[in-house]
């Protein structure tokens, strides 16, 4: 009897253990922005942009998951999306609305050099996305300067 309950204790831990840890890791951006209701404020923030890269425009790329803060009085589900296999060059800064019925970006470009990734604040050329007011443009640099390698 003692065989037979180890061994089902094995195989709990083993096969149910990293199932249940997969339930505790929270959403990334890029898998919210799928998301219907994601997806239609996203959709009106670009209402108006030519040019925009597809992983842009879908709002899929290389991301981890958007954290909620409040700035200046109201609440903002943060985050940043990259360009897959290009997230030193290539970057969106977002944020919505905690209703999610708005959205505003700023997309972070910089050149291929050396000097670009040594010095970012230089070398980026900056798009606004989603027409954010003053207070929402703050809000988004603040994203982008607050990054380790930003200088």
């Amino acid at each position: 009897m003692k065989t037979i309950v180890g061994a089902l204790a094995a195989l709990l831990l083993a096969y149910g253990a990293p199932g249940m840890a997969d339930e505790t890791i929270p959403p990334s951006l890029s898998e919210l922005m799928a998301q219907p209701s994601y997806q239609q404020s996203w959709k009106q923030a670009l209402q108006g942009e030519k040019d925009l890269p597809s992983w842009v425009r879908s709002g899929q790329g290389t991301s981890a998951p958007p954290q909620t803060l409040t700035w200046q009085g109201k609440a903002y589900q943060v985050g940043m999306v990259c360009q897959p296999h290009n997230c030193g060059n290539r970057q969106l800064f977002i944020a919505f609305s905690a209703d999610r019925r708005q959205a505003w970006a700023l997309r972070v470009t910089l050149p291929d050099s050396d000097a670009a990734m040594l010095q970012p604040a230089k070398y980026a050329r900056f798009q606004w996305l989603g027409n954010p007011d003053a207070s929402l443009k703050a809000l988004l640099m603040q994203q982008v300067t607050s990054q380790p390698d930003w200088k």
